[in-house]
């Protein structure tokens, strides 16, 4: 096969960067462009891939074969569409990422994790589960997985078996653009409310049409304790298997990692595997050794008796139920959580609920907004006006706006705690982690 030169607009994402380690360890050539240095463009760094910070048009020339780029640089505010445009221009074929997923998919056993909370794990242990039964599977990740090849990628070198899994976002509707064979949707709820105009019925919507897509030899692995799960199931061509938190005491699913909505998670993964015609038994005993995915319930270290543990939950019912987790893995311990907000669009849409959904903290720290860039409009609700409504509901809580007030909070008040978690999608968690090195 033709190798090829790719060039990806907005490289540092999680699954545009895991999409171009793969197509860099297939012996093509990748280069791409960002707005600023993340971790995940260092590793590319590594990986001898060229990273231009700075989005340009002439960053794109004429020996380019192929031009990928994220829904976040088509917006009409992004800086990378000067470099869709310019390439236009050229005649390079274009893909948006979810298009280029699908193409992949197309020649391969797909299954997708969709659904909005837990989808990372889930595929982290379908993933996990595959690998080490030598079914060399190659896995996409939105998160960041040391078992794994390459982070948030699964490849082998040695060359990739037939299935072909990853997670399928909802928002702009990418999943539509993928080609499954099979998929898991953990769960549906209300999110992304700045593309999901009308709400819920459009999601239903789009998760019905997501649904119809999956061929009649194919299947899905769905929720049925989630009633928006339950309320779509009809649009399914394809054989449903369904599983609930009622099976868990059958399945006897030990875990390393706390929460019962891991244990759904693996619950799932398990019924893939069940379907495929693999061992559940020995599927069983691998995810007793899954350790879990960075930034879910993550251990970042201890400072004298204060344990610090970060968490990328960033909507309300991710916020209760990793809360519910902490509360029962540590019991009645004194907890701190740092919440950073990401979106204002979420943070206003939301606000209501965001502020119920801290009641199992004894104090929580709210920093600003963590912006999206080429998504954020209205910034008229932000930390502020999130801090004044947890207020109302007696909570302690306090504003800590940057940064830097955080870390010097931490310096003064850490002993006070017994748990400190920090918790969003945002870098808030790289407060703590220079704290506990004592930068």
């Amino acid at each position: 096969m033709k190798k090829l030169n790719y060039f990806l607009v907005g490289i540092g994402g999680i699954s545009m960067s895991g999409i171009a380690k793969l197509l860099k360890l297939s012996g093509n050539k990748v280069a791409g462009s960002d707005i600023a240095e993340n971790n995940g463009i260092k590793a590319l760094r590594k990986m001898d891939v060229k990273i231009i910070i700075g989005q340009k048009a002439e960053n794109i020339s004429k020996d380019i074969d192929v031009l990928i780029y994220t829904s976040a640089a088509a917006h009409p505010n992004s800086s990378g569409l000067v470099e869709i445009k310019r390439a236009q221009k050229l005649g390079i074929p274009i893909y948006k990422r979810s298009e280029f997923i699908g193409k992949i998919m197309a020649k391969k056993f797909g299954i997708t994790i969709a659904g909005m909370h837990g989808k990372t794990t889930a595929t982290a242990m379908l993933g996990f589960v595959l690998k080490k039964m030598g079914q060399t599977p190659v896995v996409l990740l939105g998160g960041e997985f040391k078992q794994f090849s390459d982070q948030n990628l699964e490849f082998s070198k040695k060359g990739a078996g037939k299935y072909f899994i990853t997670e399928g976002c909802e928002y702009d509707r990418s999943f539509l653009d993928f080609k499954n064979k099979a998929a898991i949707i953990t769960n549906i709820d209300k999110e992304h409310l700045d593309y999901f105009k009308d709400g819920l019925s459009e999601i239903l919507a789009v998760f019905k049409k997501f649904l119809s897509q999956i061929p009649k030899s194919g299947f899905v692995v769905l929720d049925w304790d989630d009633k928006n799960v339950r309320s779509v199931a009809k649009s399914a061509k394809c054989k449903i298997i369904k599983y609930s938190k009622k099976e868990l005491p059958k399945w006897k699913i030990k875990l390393a990692m706390p929460g019962e909505h891991n244990q759904l998670n693996a619950l799932a993964a398990l019924k893939v595997i069940q379907k495929l015609g693999l061992d559940v038994k020995e599927a069983k005993k691998m995810l007793a050794e899954f350790p879990g995915v960075g930034r879910r319930f993550e251990i970042l270290g201890k400072k004298q008796k204060t344990i610090f543990v970060d968490d990328y939950a960033h909507h309300p019912t991710e916020i209760q139920t990793t809360l519910a987790a902490v509360r029962k893995f540590y019991g009645n311990k004194k907890l701190l959580v740092i919440f950073q907000p990401h979106q204002y669009s979420r943070t206003k849409l939301l606000l209501k609920d965001f502020a119920k959904s801290f009641g199992k903290t004894d104090y929580l720290a709210i920093c600003d907004v963590y912006e999206v860039a080429g998504r954020e409009e209205d910034k008229s609700v932000g930390s502020k006006e999130l801090v004044a409504e947890v207020a109302k509901t007696g909570q302690k809580v306090e504003h800590l706006p940057s940064y830097q007030n955080v870390s010097e909070f931490l310096k003064k008040n850490y002993p006070k705690f017994d748990v400190i978690m920090t918790m969003g999608a945002g870098p808030i968690n790289e407060v703590a982690k220079k704290f506990l090195k004592g930068q």
